[in-house]
């Protein structure tokens, strides 16, 4: 009854979004334009050409081939830094020896982008000035909506090539035809990008297009139908009921096709079946995630799967507990990161009959399982005494392995064995020295296996758990590994002040009026600064204090300076490694806006933090200004 009832509630809402897909999809797609705009311009003034981006609702991917792994992370932090709304999903692949030196040494052909919406038009790329450009500008500015133009384009003195004015001036001619779209010019090669508003003008366009299609020119013409914004996206199959009933989203019709397909080989009945199509899934994995969900609901012999977003579920399992360790910890390795796998549930302790059993456990055999995998989680599973051993036991496992690490799936049996409990401490005590591992409690034995790089690990688990429940009654099988190697990835200095800039810019430090005591309401940015420093440890910094110009000069400057100690000092008590960090107070002589107005004062004072060598470089270039004049007088003379 749950399964049909939550069917019927996703069709209600489904059927509600119909009616609203058009406004959701337009403001969609204002902020899919948006966020590529303001990425692909920080990416144009770093120089930054390889990464290919598409946008999906408030996902952002990341794709190209990366000359390394330091170029990727930059970018992908780009993204995060320019786009903190955002969801940005690494997809970029590593290019390898000749590959990669070829493209750090090869020219970067022309590429220029427009692109084209209600809130505006955007030019953004490279490529040669001359006629071709000069009339592409004035074919933009003479459109409909010219008002709001960004001109991001790099004008180069490179020769045009004859195959890039032609793909120029067919842009020129599709401009009029092409209100919302992204159209990317190539030598040769024309790309548009647009969203149909009915299936009749994705026709028509086409042909319009190519019958004006110069014979030089490659178009590549990419139009999508609109599609209707689900939220949250979900999954849903139970293997237990009957008939076997599944509800569905998909992306599209191929990942649909994947999803049945699965579902089918699962368990679920041949027939005909559909899923909802339409945007906002969580990932571009989605359709290999539920498939991956569905082949491990069938090697555990049936059940219910449920995933809503990035949040996945199995119930109703009957497989032994043992089984269902090591199936979460190779499913936890498969799925990727923004997604989260529920402890496995079970309805049936164990499936071995044994005489073992009390009572109160229904016939089966009483088992305590406790499993680590390779990210650190920790799952136990299993009897207890009461509620408040279950308690107890959860704490306990917190208290090794930490709070967020562990969940726990226990029941119930008050005519457990003597010592039962003890034997779990046991165990969750010996998990903690592995770093992937089970134990297994039953009345009778005690089963321990794993890897770790603890020195002599398996002579120190021999030894505790000899202590601890006597010889010859475990099992111990571990691998000896070596220890990790950590490489910690450190931010370049540019990226450390960009992030430390944009933090202060969207939190500015208040202080009490003409006073340097840091108000309570910026302590949160304190704090931020204070761990972004730490990140950054590799680069020594000034803390630069700024006011206005009301007040006396000299007590400016003296405020200033009290101000930029007190945020010196505040950073310094979070007690964390840094690099050098210094204070200097540079009053009302360096302003950013008027002080005429109070806006304009209200920017001006001001906490800026600034890498060292970028203060000392502007010391030392001013000095060298300063003195020219002198040098070239006594030269004169």
């Amino acid at each position: 009854m749950r399964l049909f009832t939550l069917m019927f509630a996703l069709i209600g809402l489904l059927a509600g979004a119909a009616g609203a897909w058009l406004y959701a999809h337009n403001v969609i797609t204002k902020f899919e334009t948006r966020n590529l705009n303001r990425l692909n311009s920080a990416l144009h003034a770093a120089e930054i050409a390889w990464p290919a981006l598409l946008a999906d609702g408030q996902l952002l991917y990341v794709s190209g081939p990366a000359p390394d792994d330091e170029a990727a992370g930059l970018v992908v932090q780009m993204a995060h830094d320019v786009l903190p709304a955002a969801v940005v999903v690494d997809e970029t692949t590593r290019m390898q020896g000749e590959a990669a030196t070829n493209q750090a040494n090869s020219p970067t052909p022309p590429r220029l982008e427009i692109l084209r919406s209600d809130a505006g038009i955007s030019l953004m790329g490279r490529a040669p000035s001359g006629p071709a450009l000069t009339a592409l500008h004035a074919a933009v500015s003479n459109l409909s909506n010219a008002s709001n133009v960004t001109n991001l384009v790099e004008e180069t003195s490179d020769t045009p090539a004859p195959d890039w004015n032609a793909a120029v001036e067919f842009a020129l001619r599709t401009l009029p035809q092409t209100p919302e779209a992204t159209l990317t010019i190539r030598p040769g090669r024309l790309t548009i990008d647009a969203v149909a508003s009915s299936a009749n003008w994705q026709l028509g366009l086409a042909e319009m297009l190519e019958q004006m299609r110069p014979e030089d020119v490659v178009l590549e013409l990419n139009i999508i139908a609109p599609m209707p914004v689900i939220s949250p996206f979900y999954f849903l199959v139970d293997l237990s009921s009957d008939p076997v009933q599944m509800a569905c989203t998909a992306r599209n019709a191929d990942e649909e096709s994947r999803i049945i397909t699965a579902a089918i080989n699962a368990g679920l009945a041949p027939g005909d079946h559909s899923c909802n199509i339409g945007i906002g899934a969580p990932s571009e994995q989605w359709g290999n995630v539920v498939a991956t969900a569905l082949n491990t609901l069938s090697e555990l012999g049936g059940g219910r799967l449920e995933i809503v977003n990035t949040d996945v579920t199995f119930s109703n399992l009957t497989a032994p507990l043992d089984i269902l360790g090591q199936t979460e910890i190779g499913l936890r390795a498969e799925l990727p990161a923004i997604y989260s796998l529920r402890p496995l549930s079970v309805t049936v302790v164990d499936t071995v009959e044994t005489t073992e059993a009390p009572a109160s456990s229904g016939g089966w055999g009483p088992r305590f399982i406790a499993v680590r995998d390779a990210q650190g989680a920790v799952v136990l599973r299993g009897m207890v005494r009461d509620n408040l051993n279950s308690k107890v036991v959860t704490s306990y496992a917190e208290a090794r392995f930490g709070y967020e690490a562990v969940s726990s799936d226990l029941s119930e049996a008050p005519d457990l064995p003597d010592g039962w409990q003890a034997r779990i401490f046991t165990s969750i005590d010996a998990l903690n020295l592995l770093e992937t591992g089970q134990a297994t409690v039953t009345p009778t034995t005690f089963q321990l296996r794993g890897t770790g790089s603890l020195p002599d690990l398996e002579a120190e688990l021999d030894t505790m758990l000899r202590a601890a429940l006597g010889a010859d009654n475990y099992r111990l099988q571990v691998i000896q590994t070596d220890p990790p190697v950590v490489e910690e990835v450190q931010m370049d200095e540019r990226l450390c002040a960009s992030r430390l800039s944009g933090i202060l810019a969207d939190n500015q430090i208040n202080f009490a009026p003409s006073s340097a005591v840091i108000e309570e309401t910026s302590a949160p940015v304190i704090t931020t600064l204070a761990d972004l420093l730490h990140q950054c440890r590799h680069v020594d910094f000034q803390i630069g204090g700024h006011t206005d110009s009301q007040g006396r000069e000299e007590m400016n400057a003296a405020l200033s300076q009290s101000r930029a100690d007190s945020v010196l000092n505040s950073i310094l008590a979070s007690n964390q490694l840094m690099g050098k960090l210094t204070a200097f107070g540079y009053g009302e002589s360096r302003p950013i806006a008027t002080n005429d107005t109070e806006d304009g004062r209200a920017l001006n004072r001001r906490i800026e933090i600034i890498p060292l060598a970028e203060v000392e470089a502007a010391e030392a270039e001013a000095a060298a200004a300063a003195a020219a004049p002198e040098e070239t007088a006594d030269e004169q003379n």
